[in-house]
């Protein structure tokens, strides 16, 4: 799984490396923009799930954080207060199956 995600950020990479948006057919840059937008859904159900086994394990603690918000803002480059918010809402959506895996298929934003 790991080594999966780590060729698919290489892949993006590249095709983010590759893209000229001055010669960018306007048709073919709102399809890209639609695909970086499901893909960017994607991501952040990846990150807020393993962010919430991050707060259930007390694995930030191994890091030095005072909270696994603060763990994750430091992480991700966000405030704290944003960091928060992920991780309550991945807290909630565990309560919720139907919703977590809308989540998990990238139909939630």
């Amino acid at each position: 799984m790991f080594e999966r995600l780590a060729e698919a950020r290489v892949a993006l990479k590249e095709v983010v490396a590759s893209i000229d948006p001055d010669i960018l057919e306007g048709s073919r840059a709102t399809e890209l923009v639609d695909e970086f937008a499901a893909i960017e859904r994607l991501a952040a159900a990846g990150k807020a799930l393993c962010a919430r086994r991050v707060a259930d394990s007390g694995a930030w603690r191994h890091y030095g954080d005072r909270s696994a918000a603060r763990w994750m803002a430091r992480t991700t480059g966000t405030s704290v207060g944003s960091a928060l918010g992920v991780l309550e809402t991945a807290e909630r959506v565990a309560d919720f199956p139907a919703t977590e895996t809308a989540l998990c298929s990238g139909e939630l934003s």
